[in-house]
């Protein structure tokens, strides 16, 4: 961990945070932090990938790299649209799965840091993503968004929402 940790620092000041480069070692700092039983850093370095996802158009050409686990591989013409209308839709379907990927695993360093409520509402956020992408709704991605949020919901003690 220490050396993503200093690799982050040094591809924030040469490269800067928006550079695909450096969400994809964020992941892997994220990654380690989890097997290594970590949980703060974990969360940490969760945060702030969604933070850099979310502030990042669906064409810019980072999503993919930071997707991780779980995201969707969209691409390929729809139906009879140009090719960059098609190319646009793509991006931008690509770019709402990795999100919500990402919010998933967020979702679940939360809750293993003790933070139920945070890791409820992420694991929402990502089930509502699936669920509005006819591209997503009703995947293998969008099925484990939905086992988060029941996850969580029994920790906390409800019941009757998880069922």
């Amino acid at each position: 961990m220490e050396l993503y940790s200093k690799l982050l620092h040094a591809m924030r000041s040469g490269l800067g945070r928006a550079h695909p480069g450096y969400q994809v070692t964020l992941r892997k700092l994220a990654d380690t932090a989890a097997a290594a039983g970590k949980p703060k850093s974990n969360v940490r370095a969760y945060a702030e990938l969604i933070e850099l996802m979310e502030s990042q158009p669906p064409d810019s050409g980072t999503t993919g790299a930071a997707g991780g686990p779980g995201g969707f591989a969209g691409g390929g013409a729809s139906g009879g649209r140009p090719d960059g209308e098609a190319s646009a839709a793509a991006a931008a379907a690509e770019s709402a799965s990795a999100l919500a990927g990402t919010r998933v695993q967020y979702a679940l360093a939360l809750a293993s840091s003790g933070n139920l409520l945070d890791g409820l509402r992420q694991a929402e956020l990502a089930r509502d993503a699936y669920a509005e992408s006819s591209a997503t709704r009703g995947t293998l991605d969008h099925a484990m968004s939905m086992n988060g949020v029941a996850g969580i919901l029994e920790k906390t003690g409800r019941y009757d929402e998880a069922i």
